[in-house]
């Protein structure tokens, strides 16, 4: 994913003296998401020429055919490295790698990408290996942030009155080394009190909106957002409406998706099919991350995101007025939103809620929930298309949920709710 360090790494590595001295020429590109072909095969031959002798003249006038027929025939003599640092798509590598010759002189070409399709793409043309960024440990995480919170004081290591702060916010970066040194330069700035720790603890999802240091790293995150198709960013924002941290599994996901209407038809196929190659995109894109839990004597499969993500997307849906999160210390309920979602809340939350055109609602972690509720949920949403309840501490359904005409997905699991009203209508085995 962005920010794991993989431009850090190939840097390391291309700056490496041993690696200068190896080859004959050096070639660093970055390429990023609004990429032009013939301007960077025109840097490719003057960075190629240039490191030896002079460059072929008019070079900007000449055409992409050209420069890539130049640059075969020169770097065919050539022991060469090139790096193409943040490719996003495989029709780039697909025209680029016509200028790359195989030669036997031990040139390599390196790659950086967040795709795992671009990778494999990469490898059947001539590549050997694929090296996955993991993020880095619990140790290395820990060390990297002491190293940056205290590198002027402390000899580096963390007082003891901030240790559990300090590790809340590291668990909250998940070995993400872009975060971890962001978070950490900024607390090296600020006052090494428990206060202030906790201030920005609680308030990292503004900070990474708001605050100069941090802006980078949701400039970063964001990318990958920015990068999708219009229906995967509806999908990938749905993941804003689950808490923190939270894992669901792939069947509750792609009917959510399916009753909300974002999954796009496509001829000879059912919706959950195609619902399911989104959540496949997804994860190619090191977007979403994919866990292994025991059920039953079972291995399911859970997605999840990384937490900083899940703050960037909260900031997104909210200002998209895509979804509303509403939990103990944010009651106010402004009805702008299409979806609702409930977390941990107390009774005076659901005393807000006033009529709106909310289309979704979903409780987590509601460890009671008043009976008059009930009533008042089915009778101000009348749009509602989805209803999800799972574990939510409830026993039955008011008969008004049978006056919901456009619900489509109802979701009880882990409730105490043994039969469905008879205005719910017969349910077929």
């Amino acid at each position: 994913m962005g920010g794991i360090g993989k431009t850090t790494l190939a840097k390391k590595v291309y700056e490496n003296e041993l690696v200068k001295g190896h080859f004959d020429c050096r070639v660093w590109i970055t390429v990023s998401q609004s990429y032009n072909v013939q301007k960077i095969l025109m840097s490719m031959t003057k960075k190629v020429y240039c490191e030896n002798e002079m460059a072929p003249g008019q070079i900007d006038m000449t055409d992409e055919i050209t420069l890539i027929s130049q640059l075969r025939k020169y770097l065919q003599q050539k022991r060469y490295v090139v790096v193409f640092d943040d490719v996003w798509t495989s029709e780039f590598w697909e025209i680029v790698k016509h200028a790359l010759p195989c030669n036997d002189r031990g040139s390599r070409i390196i790659i950086t990408t967040r795709n795992d399709l671009i990778s494999v793409s990469c490898k059947e043309s001539f590549f050997d290996q694929v090296h996955k960024l993991q993020p880095l440990s619990q140790d290395k995480a820990w060390e990297l942030f002491c190293r940056k919170a205290f590198q002027s004081e402390f000899q580096r290591c963390c007082p003891k009155e901030l240790v559990k702060l300090s590790m809340d916010i590291v668990k909250k970066c998940e070995g993400l080394p872009l975060a971890i040194v962001a978070i950490g330069g900024l607390l090296s700035t600020k006052e090494k009190v428990p206060l202030e720790w906790k201030t920005l603890h609680d308030s990292l999802s503004s900070e990474l909106e708001c605050n100069p240091h941090l802006t980078n790293v949701t400039k970063i995150l964001s990318l990958s957002y920015h990068d999708l198709l219009c229906y995967l960013k509806v999908c990938y924002l749905y993941f804003g409406i689950f808490p923190e941290d939270y894992s669901i599994t792939s069947t509750r996901l792609l009917w959510l998706w399916e009753a909300g209407g974002f999954i796009k038809g496509k001829k000879g196929k059912a919706l959950v099919e195609v619902a399911d190659e989104y959540l496949m995109e997804l994860i190619h894109r090191n977007l979403v991350q994919v866990s292994f839990a025991e059920f039953d004597y079972e291995i399911i499969r859970k997605y999840r995101i990384h937490d900083l993500l899940h703050e960037t997307i909260l900031s997104k849906i909210g200002e998209l007025n895509f979804s509303q999160v509403l939990e103990a210390g944010n009651t106010t309920f402004h009805g702008k939103s299409r979806s609702l979602s409930i977390h941990d809340a107390r009774e005076n939350v659901f005393e807000t809620i006033e009529y709106s055109r909310v289309r979704s609602i979903f409780l987590f972690n509601i460890n009671e929930m008043p009976q008059s509720f009930m009533v008042k949920l089915f009778k101000k949403f009348k749009l509602l298309k989805v209803l999800d309840f799972e574990d939510a501490p409830i026993d039955y359904l008011a008969q008004e949920v049978g006056t919901l005409f456009h619900l489509k997905y109802l979701n009880l699991r882990g409730t105490k709710v043994k039969i469905l009203p008879n205005s719910v209508g017969p349910i077929n085995d």
